[in-house]
């Protein structure tokens, strides 16, 4: 009594399937190996069912070979017979003589193909030859009754192993979307970790050289560097001043030069003003033509002002320009003066720049400093990269869930029981009916 109220209210446990993810691509190999044998012994049993029926329309066509003429056919037939039979059994013999190939693709489409013909020729010539043969006609129909049914059968059978094999794969896409994920955030994990040990390792690396530079700076050498490097840039300025005094001379003296060129002009002098031109494009830029160039223009252009002077033809309203035309030398003198104070300053700026370079702790402190910025660009560049790969790793992480619910899913379509599915830190249970 128990035991039948126990089978009575009792309740069937649902067959589960677990899966561990890293089984997950094996077992759908099983199951596509499952499906071509099926697929495979299916299509054996379609050839052999075929083959056999093939026989039996090859003795049909013999019989209706040998009927042709015969006498007990109606005369009202004997036309359309004599036509239709030759057409018909040609025909048939060319359509079940094509080859049926061996792999279960090839052979479906051609038994497909195969059935097809053979209706298409009983539809055709076969309907005029049914009056005078009525017996092989209805034996024609049941072989390929036979060849049809068996052709169903493996169209049902293939349907089922093309759906299966979608669902497979829609399996296999959701397994390489999880794994992916599962790649993604172990990839950005190790990238994490390594900017980690890189930042690190660079943050030390700027300690010890900001510590380095340091003790550069607070040394006799790097003192005395800048010392030396203050007096260059020192004699850089003095160099730079006495060029100015060089060109203000030049410019002063072309001023006055210009106007005697103008009264040559009036005056018709020629050669004056060829003089006096050649005069003020030296003048016009003193330094780069140096002190000879400006020692051989300037005493005839000179002679000739202060001729012009003289005579009255040219007014000189400044009392600088009087002082420097009027006294004889003075001008000269000035620019050998002004030449002579730069080719002093210019010795005295390669020496000091000569002591300044002798002395390397400058420039090793601007490469330290140089160095120590790089590291500090490169650490928040790493930084910024390593947050990102931080962020990666999260959202992968929290995309995990799902796509695990969408691979179990799929693996239930393809399974046709409920699934459980397992993976590293994770379980999604099965979904029961009960």
């Amino acid at each position: 009594m128990f035991r039948f109220l126990r089978g009575l209210f009792g309740k069937n446990e649902e067959e589960i399937l677990t899966l561990r993810v890293g089984d997950v691509d094996e077992w759908l190999e099983r199951r596509e190996g499952e499906l071509e044998e099926r697929l495979e012994a299916k299509t054996g049993e379609t050839r052999a069912t075929v083959a056999a029926s093939l026989q039996d329309f090859k003795g049909v066509l013999a019989l209706l070979g040998d009927a042709e003429g015969r006498d007990d056919i109606p005369s009202r037939l004997k036309t359309v017979t004599e036509r239709s039979l030759p057409s018909f059994l040609s025909a048939m013999e060319q359509q079940i003589a094509r080859p049926l190939p061996e792999d279960p693709d090839g052979f479906y489409a051609a038994a497909a193909d195969l059935i097809t013909g053979i209706l298409k020729i009983q539809r055709g010539q076969g309907r005029y030859l049914a009056g005078a043969f009525p017996e092989e006609m209805k034996e024609f129909r049941q072989v390929t009754s036979t060849i049809g049914n068996a052709v169903n059968d493996l169209t049902a059978v293939v349907k089922e192993v093309q759906d299966t094999q979608k669902q497979i794969d829609a399996a296999r896409d959701a397994l390489g979307i999880f794994e992916a994920a599962q790649t993604d955030i172990a990839r950005a994990g190790e990238r994490a970790a390594d900017l980690e040990t890189k930042i690190a390792a660079d943050e030390q690396m700027m300690q010890e050289k900001t510590a380095t530079l340091q003790n550069l700076k607070d040394g006799d050498n790097y003192l005395e560097a800048a010392r030396f490097e203050d007096a260059a840039e020192e004699s850089l300025d003095r160099r730079q001043e006495a060029e100015r005094a060089v060109q203000n001379l030049g410019a002063q003296a072309t001023r006055v030069i210009r106007k005697a060129e103008r009264v040559a002009a009036r005056a018709g002098g020629k050669e004056e003003g060829k003089v006096l031109k050649a005069c003020i494009k030296v003048l016009d830029n003193p330094v780069p033509a140096g002190a000879g160039e400006v020692a051989a223009a300037l005493p005839p252009a000179v002679k000739i002002v202060r001729g012009q002077i003289e005579s009255g033809d040219l007014a000189l309203k400044s009392k600088e320009d009087r002082a420097l035309f009027s006294e004889e030398g003075k001008i000269e003198g000035a620019f050998t003066d002004a030449f002579a104070h730069l080719d002093e300053m210019k010795k005295e700026e390669e020496k000091a720049l000569a002591r300044a370079r002798a002395c390397t702790a400058l420039s090793e402190a601007t490469d330290l400093e140089n160095e120590i910025e790089n590291l500090k660009a490169g650490v928040a560049a790493d930084r910024a990269a390593r947050v990102e790969a931080a962020e990666q790793v999260a959202a992968e992480t929290e995309s995990i869930p799902e796509r695990a619910h969408r691979l179990r899913d799929a693996l239930v379509s393809v399974a046709g029981v409920p699934v459980a599915l397992e993976g590293e830190g994770f379980t999604i249970a099965a979904e029961t009916r009960t």
